[in-house]
């Protein structure tokens, strides 16, 4: 934690979650070798006092960075201020932060109302925005099939940036409560991991190919529209095409599972 007390001036630090692995090997000379297990990909929640003139988004990457020589680690910032004020609103998010969530740090500078003392905000309509999320995903991805089918890449590249942005946001809103204002689908990527491990395997870190077409993926949203020298290959369109078919399969199947209570869609 000294690290990112160190790095801005944090109020409160609460774990989210954390990812749980296992290693074992067997060999020819032992095949009943125990497992081990460890602890990685973290998440954490950061509430500080002053943002010192930087955007949220700012905090988290300098953060996220200075963190990542000791293990992954996605971080979300808040200033303390919107944080306190959406809590005592009853925010989906804040409350379940303060009654599930870990204190990894407090400078014991606040003190926040207990949960029977507020009123909890009634949560968004989570049916509707999940079917109106599903009915565009597939919108976005017939898009991507039109570009595809006329070998242009960069258009169709940012309608299936368009359709991974729209089943995280929404896997993230009505699954944790929490709003999110990124185009960033690495970072949305990490989210959704607070709701569901799937969507982390679409690409996973440690392959060189994956992490390619991630990287194509994020360029898509600038550059499919601005930049005259983005032009993806083909076959890496395609390969997003599969990846972007999968991430609704995984929203549909959240939602007709009861994760996000949402109702079946055919």
């Amino acid at each position: 934690m000294r690290i990112i007390t160190g790095s801005v001036s944090a109020e409160l630090i609460y774990l989210l979650g954390s990812s749980l692995y296992q290693r074992r090997t067997e060999t020819i000379f032992n095949s009943k070798s125990p497992a081990s297990h460890y602890t990685g990909d973290y998440f954490l929640l950061v509430v500080i006092r002053d943002a010192e003139g930087r955007r949220m988004g700012e905090w988290e990457d300098i953060l996220e960075q200075r963190c990542g020589h000791i293990a992954r680690t996605t971080i979300i910032v808040t200033e303390l201020s919107p944080f306190v004020e959406k809590y005592s609103d009853g925010n989906i998010f804040a409350t379940s932060v303060y009654s599930s969530g870990t204190v990894f740090y407090d400078a014991g500078n606040v003190v926040l109302p207990e949960l029977n003392e507020i009123n909890m905000k009634v949560p968004r309509d989570g049916q509707k925005e999940y079917k109106k999320t599903v009915h565009r995903v597939k919108e976005f991805l017939a898009g991507a099939d039109l570009y595809i089918a006329r070998e242009e890449s960069e258009m169709a590249s940012f309608m299936i940036h368009q359709a991974f942005e729209q089943c995280l946001k929404t896997l993230v809103l009505i699954g944790s409560g929490f709003v999110v204002d990124t185009h960033n689908i690495d970072r949305l990527l990490r989210y959704a991991g607070l709701v569901t491990c799937r969507m982390l395997d679409l690409f996973p870190v440690d392959q060189a190919d994956n992490r390619k077409l991630l990287e194509t993926l994020q360029k898509a949203y600038i550059g499919a529209r601005y930049a005259y020298d983005f032009s993806p290959p083909f076959t890496c369109v395609v390969k997003l095409r599969e990846k972007a078919q999968l991430a609704l399969s995984i929203l549909i199947e959240a939602g007709t599972s009861g994760l996000l209570d949402a109702p079946e869609i055919r």
